[in-house]
């Protein structure tokens, strides 16, 4: 009686797809390692790999003192950030700005964790190394959601 083996499966990834496969032979990999379809595909791959790099926008240098402030008014007055890009709200601060406003996205995408950012930081400045109380308070908003309340202070001034 023949003894039947078992094939461990075998993950293989595809790095530059980032796409792992499931593969019980891995004659079955080197094979199509080997294909000239394979070989079209990764030639095709690389001629279009040439994407546009996203670089990082620095938190500290180059932020831009009118968008910090707008998105600080913003979520100060609690404002949604997609209301910047009203007409006649655009208009006005291009009007009396002299410069172009910039659109949601950026607001949200390059400003609003530099924003967080400070305010954490000013936060555990006013608090330094003193002890803390903490509140928290779970409610629902006219649409039923979920909204819970922090409130954080210090014991000694």
């Amino acid at each position: 009686m023949r003894k039947k083996v078992l094939r461990k499966p075998f993950a293989a990834f595809i790095t530059f797809l980032n796409f792992q496969i499931q593969c019980s032979i891995k004659s079955h990999l080197t094979q199509h390692n080997e294909s000239d379809k394979h070989s079209e595909n990764f030639e095709r791959f690389q001629k279009t790999a040439t994407r546009q790099q996203f670089l990082a926008f620095s938190q500290t240098e180059n932020v831009d003192p009118l968008s910090k402030d707008l998105c600080n008014a913003f979520v100060g007055a609690n404002i949604p950030s997609y209301k910047v890009n009203n007409p006649s709200f655009n208009d006005f601060l291009s009007k009396y700005c002299n410069r172009s406003v910039p659109v949601e996205s950026t607001l949200r995408n390059n400003y609003l964790k530099v924003c967080y950012e400070e305010t954490m930081e000013r936060i555990k400045q006013d608090i330094g190394e003193s002890f803390v109380w903490v509140s928290v308070d779970e409610t629902t908003d006219t649409l039923g959601r979920f909204v819970a309340n922090l409130l954080v202070g210090s014991n000694w001034p």
